[in-house]
């Protein structure tokens, strides 16, 4: 997992990489604690990650609203898939024993998200005049 975040995923602007880089602590942590055997630690997890993971959306499509972002609805569109795609691997009671799927899925889907979206999303934002640090 801790090689999935280099730097070629950060996107440059503090708030969206602070904020993946908790998702991916949730995410370490999560594959930590399945790997001893945790459950209860792994539901708890999951229940952060899915939380977590919806306030950065929502964030990020507040910015988005905000500065008129051109690509807002297709991004916006995506997450919507994504947290569709999460809740039905949710509903397998079984994610709390291999939530390695969890893990592999959005490994899969963060990936491309944030080359294709996140960094264009950032850009837009520097354009706009809003530097690295001073995004919300």
């Amino acid at each position: 997992m801790a090689g999935l975040w280099g730097r070629d995923l950060r996107v440059g602007t503090a708030f969206m990489d602070g904020e993946h880089d908790e998702l991916i602590g949730v995410l370490v942590a999560l594959e930590e604690r399945a790997v001893a055997g945790d459950p209860v630690a792994c539901r708890k997890l999951l229940d952060d990650f899915r939380a977590q993971v919806e306030a950065h959306f929502v964030h990020e499509e507040a910015l988005m609203s905000e500065h008129a972002f051109y690509g807002t609805r297709a991004h916006a569109a995506q997450h919507a898939l994504f947290l569709h795609r999460l809740d039905q691997l949710y509903e397998d009671p079984a994610l709390v024993r291999d939530p390695r799927k969890v893990i592999e899925f959005f490994q899969t889907w963060f990936a491309l998200h944030t080359v294709d979206s996140d960094q264009p999303l950032a850009q837009w934002l520097h354009g706009k005049g809003l530097t690295a640090g001073s995004v919300p």
